[in-house]
């Protein structure tokens, strides 16, 4: 299938990065920040194996909004002796992905723009293929929040209509891409939140298409 490629760093590296932050297994974390980092730290905390990650919702735009008090200078806290527990079903690959993406109990949820999804952009004028994954659903990641001036998510009712429109059905696992793994993020943290079983691709289109493996252009199926 190629070399695949993944946002990912090495395993030392991004442990070692936890660890400067104070992370610890025992300890509950806490991320906060705009939403595809905050979202993107927590795919790899999950992919390490932690257990008990959340994100603030609203960032620190909420926090300040409330009233609470804002630190500023360097960090003070201690290190952290987080140990990762890697869990291998998080990341998947093409070939993985290729597998079952038309099998019963899997959707793949596309999180990129509407003009990218379609192909309208030309595969972003020629420096790719266009379109998407055969049968993928497809949420832009910021439908997700209500504005990036307001980077709340929306409620859980929102959130199911979205799904719905994608296609998903209570029960299926989720796979979660888009270009290069970032804005899938947050589609990834919202299928979790929602109760589904997901998996994460992180070399997302990009990846797909190098592979030349099979693509379509236009909008999304209707669901059913």
């Amino acid at each position: 299938m190629g070399e695949r490629l993944v946002e990912l760093p090495p395993l030392e590296q991004v442990v070692e990065a936890f660890r400067q932050a104070g992370i610890s297994n025992e300890l509950h974390v806490v991320l906060y920040g705009t939403p595809i980092p905050a979202a993107r730290a927590f795919v790899t905390l999950e992919h390490l194996g932690h257990e008990r990650v959340s994100i603030m919702d609203g960032g620190l735009l909420a926090w300040r909004d409330a009233g609470r008090q804002v630190a500023t200078g360097p960090v003070s806290g201690g290190r952290g002796s987080f140990e990762p527990r890697v869990q291998d079903d998080v990341f998947v690959d093409a070939e993985w992905v290729d597998e079952r993406r038309n099998s019963a109990g899997y959707a793949l949820l596309d999180g990129r723009p509407d003009n990218e999804y379609t192909g309208a952009d030309n595969g972003r004028d020629g420096t790719y293929r266009p379109g998407h994954i055969p049968g993928a659903g497809h949420v832009y990641w910021e439908e997700f929040i209500l504005s990036r001036e307001e980077p709340r998510f929306v409620s859980r009712e929102q959130m199911e209509a979205l799904f719905r429109r994608a296609g998903i059905d209570p029960g299926e696992t989720v796979i979660s891409y888009c270009y290069i793994g970032m804005r899938a993020s947050v589609n990834y943290f919202v299928s979790r939140l929602m109760g589904h079983e997901t998996r994460f691709y992180d070399g997302s289109w990009n990846d797909w298409s190098l592979l030349g493996l099979p693509a379509e252009t236009g909008p999304q199926r209707p669901p059913g």
